[in-house]
């Protein structure tokens, strides 16, 4: 369950686009200020985000930063 969303309005203004591209959970950052583009499946939109390690613990229900993210 989301209970906050902060963005930040830069380029909005002049571009209309907000990107996807950090999140926080259990008090630990994941993705990236500068994240390389990437091409996402069709009806995936507005979304940059990059950081492997958060992709690994979704993969593993071990793993003890799994239940916060």
């Amino acid at each position: 369950m989301v209970h906050y969303i902060f963005s930040d309005k830069t380029g909005t203004l002049t571009q209309n686009i907000m990107e996807f591209q950090k999140f926080a959970a259990g008090g630990i950052s994941y993705g990236k200020s500068n994240p390389a583009p990437f091409q996402y499946p069709p009806g995936v939109t507005n979304v940059n985000f990059e950081d492997e390690k958060v992709f690994e613990i979704i993969k593993n229900p071990a793993h003890p930063e799994y239940s916060a993210v």
